[in-house]
């Protein structure tokens, strides 16, 4: 068959002489053949690798980008509301000073804890009655008795710590049936109640006023968000920042507004004292003070929180001069309907801590 396709002559022998080498060369040919297919199978996969690799980093630059982005975004929304605010902002004018000449001041200490204040909030409980007028007169009433104070016990300056809830705020519908004003409203004129308040105040000692940056009622809750859920959008910073451009220029008072969602932090004494308003804790008991030195990494000699509406003090431990103790603010609302319903009410009150070369030693309470 050989010879008659090829037109030869040749017998089986000379046939095979030519074939065998073609075969083996063949056969060679198909191992260098696979052995390079299976070479380039490994080098694409070993791409296709390295290109998932590059495209998860690219993925995290972006994710990282988009959340600088939103951060940023979050920023410069909140400066630009500011801004339209403070344009809008007349500084209040210096009072008169009264002059003290007394020979010595007192040397110890005072915070004057103003907490839950929830202006804008209408009502009459069992024991209580509240409106935007109420909490004026309340406050007209805390200066008079706050300048008595002044001149009994010859002091030079005085803490005015904010806690939080200083508006009634919507975090429930029922918000709705109580408040008094728009919460925009409130939102604009509580700042203008407090800071005339800290003016006045300032005609007869000096003034540094710390607030804290985040309360429940202060917070928003749109489309549905659960408390705390949306923890920077939270108007509180807002009012914090009215009251600070509202007694720019009055060089004796001073508004701290640095503590963003930290937890407010100050000394008084050579004492840590660090307040919060509570909506975040889960128990305002002596495990508190522990948790937050545990948290924070310092030792605090005091917590004092708001939120509870009803004040209350609890030792926790002993230090080489002083007690380590956890303070609950009365609360400057006092009872409320919602209260009555539990059969938990208490009288509206501020409470005015005494700080000596021992700590905390005692308070005042100013009861509406």
């Amino acid at each position: 068959m050989c010879n008659k396709v090829f037109g030869v002559n040749y017998d089986e022998s000379a046939h095979r002489k030519y074939v065998k080498p073609y075969l083996d060369g063949y056969d060679d040919a198909k191992k260098e053949l696979g052995s390079a297919d299976f070479q380039l199978t490994e080098l694409i996969k070993k791409n296709e690798q390295v290109e998932e690799k590059i495209r998860k980093e690219r993925y995290k630059l972006q994710a990282t980008k988009l959340e600088r982005d939103r951060q940023e975004r979050h920023a410069s929304r909140f400066e630009l509301l500011y801004e339209n605010i403070k344009d809008a902002i007349k500084s209040l004018p210096m009072p008169q000073i009264h002059a003290y000449n007394w020979e010595k001041y007192s040397e110890d200490e005072y915070i004057v804890c103003i907490a839950d204040v929830h202006f804008g909030a209408k009502f009459k409980s069992i024991h209580n009655e509240y409106s935007i007028e109420i909490v004026k007169e309340r406050f007209s009433q805390l200066l008079t008795e706050l300048i008595a104070l002044i001149e009994e016990r010859h002091i030079k300056k005085l803490t005015v710590l904010g806690l939080g809830d200083d508006i009634q705020g919507i975090i429930h519908l029922t918000d709705l049936m109580i408040n008094q004003i728009p919460v925009v409203n409130a939102i604009v004129e509580y700042p203008r109640v407090i800071a005339t308040f800290l003016k006045e105040l300032s005609a007869y000692c000096e003034v540094e006023y710390y607030s804290v940056m985040s309360s429940n009622h202060t917070q928003n809750r749109p489309l549905g968000t659960k408390a705390s859920e949306l923890s920077a959008e939270d108007v509180e910073k807002i009012i914090v920042n009215y009251i600070y451009d509202l007694l720019e220029g009055n060089p004796r008072i001073i508004v701290h507004k640095e503590f963003e969602d930290m937890p407010v932090t100050f000394e008084i004494k050579g004492f840590k004292i660090i307040a919060q308003h509570g909506h975040r804790l889960k128990n305002a008991n002596d495990s508190v003070l522990k948790d937050l030195n545990d948290f924070y990494k310092v030792f605090y000699d005091y917590a004092i929180l708001g939120h509870l509406h009803a004040g209350k003090e609890s030792t926790v431990s002993a230090s080489a001069k002083n007690n380590n103790e956890v303070i609950v603010a009365d609360g400057f609302e006092g009872s409320c309907p919602y209260s009555d319903t539990l059969l938990k009410n208490c009288k509206g009150a501020v409470k005015i801590l005494k700080l000596t070369d021992k700590g905390y030693t005692g308070h005042e309470k100013i009861i509406f």
